[in-house]
């Protein structure tokens, strides 16, 4: 009986040793719990800067095709302001001759009347 005692204590005292295991372990289990939600909340965090790259980077390719697209009509108005300076040029040399010609004509003028005023004396 002696010896059933001794054994009972002994199952008890292993029983309690069990228990303090199994709530060391719960309390890790709590930890690894708690470790884990934290994770998920950063994982979380990561995927939503992720996303919010993802829509920088889309509206940053946006401003550069504007960008691009203002570039290139920048270009086309710097050809046609050149096309038309170039026609601007073209009609002042023009404007140029005709001033000559209407210079030469006023001189042809001048000495045929010249020529007619010599004739009447």
């Amino acid at each position: 009986m002696e010896q059933l005692r001794g054994r009972a204590e002994e199952l008890r005292g292993n029983a309690e040793q069990l228990k303090g295991r199994a709530e060391e372990w719960k309390g890790r289990a709590d930890e690894w719990k708690a470790s884990a939600n934290q994770l998920k909340g950063s994982v979380e965090e990561v995927r939503d800067s992720a996303g919010q790259l993802v829509v920088s980077a889309d509206q940053l390719r946006d401003s550069l095709d504007q960008l691009k697209d203002s570039a290139h009509q920048l270009g086309d108005s710097a050809h046609q302001l050149r096309d038309s300076l170039d026609q601007l040029k073209d009609s002042a040399h023009q404007l140029g001759d005709s001033a000559h010609q209407l210079g030469d004509s006023a001189h042809q003028l001048r000495d045929s009347l010249d020529q007619l005023g010599d004739s009447v004396d």
